[in-house]
């Protein structure tokens, strides 16, 4: 497993290096600690880069400035990186740095890395508190060839389990992201919920054969309720195979409302995602409810896409 941290000293990014030890992830992994420098800087070896002698002192000080930021940046990445060997020992842990606007830098790593997970801290240097997402992590978030972990503190209960609430809606990045979350090693005392919000929308997916699966539409059973349970039991039984345990919820409404208030009466942990839903098609953008929750959950989130190919 390849995972990308993107790591800016921050006690955001502080906060989702720390959540390491919960996440179930596997004790051998290619970890990078990305630090990004908000600044411009020539590819190496090119002609823009050469210091050229009869520059002015004010530009030649501005150049050293800007080599100083990206140094600043891999100090950074590498305080980033002993940090994840304390918490993973087993990891081989890389740091880097790289001068660029920070979000797409991360994307662009990702990528080149081949990451099969991004963690992220919900926001920069100096926005703790603040509800929605930052500018950096939305990036991440939205743009990711991958999935992202976006970490967020965790509620001072040092004596609860750490709490899972998986969201499901039948939806083929619905199922990758019960068979990731069941796959996983999780520490001894993690607990899990899976949940299913009956909406419009989803009601009239049912409807349509070819979308939604038969075998949870059960013909002589005449409710959309009754179906997404049959569902729900479906997705809870890999749970129980891989002998977590789990329970399950089914409620009604809005589900970028009903997620974000069900995490928060749930005292969630960390709330998991696909990143589309039965509505998108092929599409690759965020689907708007994978979004909205991972913007205003008040604990961390993970969205899941299936790795392309």
């Amino acid at each position: 497993m390849r995972v990308l941290l993107a790591y800016d000293g921050s006690v955001c990014s502080d906060h989702a290096l720390a959540e390491l030890p919960f996440l179930g992830l596997p004790t051998e992994v290619d970890a990078t600690v990305l630090s990004v420098a908000d600044i411009w800087m020539p590819t190496p070896g090119t002609t823009a880069e050469a210091m050229d002698l009869s520059l002015s002192p004010g530009l030649a000080a501005l150049r050293i400035k800007t080599r100083d930021q990206l140094d600043a940046a891999q100090a950074i990445a590498d305080a980033g990186a002993i940090k994840v060997r304390q918490l993973r020992p087993g990891w081989r842990v890389e740091a880097r740095a790289e001068a660029e606007s920070p979000g797409w830098a991360v994307v662009r790593i990702a990528g080149d890395v081949q990451a099969d997970l991004v963690i992220v801290g919900s926001h920069g240097r100096g926005a703790l508190g603040r509800v929605l997402l930052g500018s950096v992590s939305q990036r991440v978030l939205t743009s990711s060839p991958c999935s992202v972990h976006v970490g967020r503190p965790r509620a001072a209960r040092p004596d609860a389990p750490f709490r899972v609430l998986v969201a499901v809606d039948g939806s083929a990045d619905s199922i990758v992201a019960v068979r990731e979350i069941a796959g996983r090693a999780w520490p001894a005392g993690t607990v899990f919920r899976l949940i299913a919000v009956l909406d419009p929308r989803l009601e009239s997916i049912i409807a349509w054969p070819g979308i939604f699966p038969s075998e949870w539409a059960r013909s002589h059973e005449g409710t959309p309720r009754e179906w997404v349970c049959h569902m729900v039991e479906h997705f809870a039984r890999v749970f129980y195979e891989a002998k977590l345990p789990v329970e399950t919820d089914l409620c009604e409404g809005e589900p970028k409302q009903e997620l974000v208030r069900h995490a928060e009466a749930w005292k969630a942990d960390l709330v998991v995602l696909g990143a589309h839903g039965l509505h998108h098609g092929q599409h690759r953008d965020l689907g708007s409810v994978a979004s909205a929750v991972a913007a205003r959950v008040h604990c961390s989130a993970e969205v899941i896409r299936p790795k392309l190919v």
